[in-house]
């Protein structure tokens, strides 16, 4: 039998990160930045949320909040190496964040992984792709990655809750980054947001959402958390 489909009784589960849920909670930004001291935050937006009042409200809240801010929206599906190592990340490195905020869908937020984990190092993306807590789970890069406050405007990939991101390079490959320090520390649930998007991207976020839950509950690797 493969060991790697063995349930293991000792299996670590945690979750180190706060998750605030609900209509309105897309107003708790300016109370963590408060909380954190965060006072430079590089907002990292999708461009269609830039443009609606989703993306107004975040601002006027960034402005509340008395935040320096720096805005990256050169995003794309399947958010390319190319436009966050040219734009993202040179203007992370200049702009010297002490936090940055992801507002819109799975793309958006893995853009701003990306930049998190790398932005604050000399490090370039394809340098770290793959499981970085097998060679480093508690050296520099979890000390100098940027946190993460992450606001999901849908509810297909779940980047907001998870380790890991998914970007492409310039021949079409995708490209995994996998470690706990890119978890977002705070992710923002709130449901209002998902209203403002277009029907087809929520259809297709949808069914993202459907597809990975049919995947946990067959899974091979199962655990008990994930049948529950």
């Amino acid at each position: 039998m493969n060991p790697f489909f063995v349930k293991d009784p000792l299996r670590p589960f945690g979750i180190k990160q706060t998750i605030f849920q609900g209509s309105g909670c897309i107003q708790k930004i300016p109370q963590i930045l408060e909380r954190e001291g965060w006072k430079r935050v590089l907002l990292v937006i999708g461009p269609h949320v830039e443009k609606i009042s989703t993306g107004q409200k975040v601002k006027e809240l960034l402005e509340e909040a008395g935040a320096e801010c720096a805005v990256f929206s050169t995003i794309k599906p399947d958010p390319l190496i190319l436009d966050i190592e040219q734009v993202g990340i040179p203007l992370a490195r200049e702009f010297k964040p002490d936090a940055v905020l992801a507002v819109g869908g799975g793309s958006t937020l893995d853009s701003a992984k990306g930049i998190a984990i790398v932005g604050n190092s000399n490090h370039t993306i394809k340098e770290l792709m793959g499981d970085l807590r097998k060679v480093d789970p508690f050296g520099p890069m979890a000390h100098s990655t940027y946190p993460l406050i992450a606001v999901p405007t849908t509810f297909g990939t779940g980047s907001e809750v998870i380790r890991n991101a998914v970007v492409t390079d310039e021949n079409g490959r995708k490209i995994v980054l996998m470690h706990d320090c890119i978890l977002p520390k705070y992710a923002l649930c709130d449901p209002d947001l998902a209203a403002t998007m277009p029907a087809p991207v929520a259809a297709a976020a949808a069914m993202d959402a459907l597809v990975q839950a049919v995947e946990a509950y067959v899974s091979l690797a199962a655990n008990d958390f994930s049948e529950t």
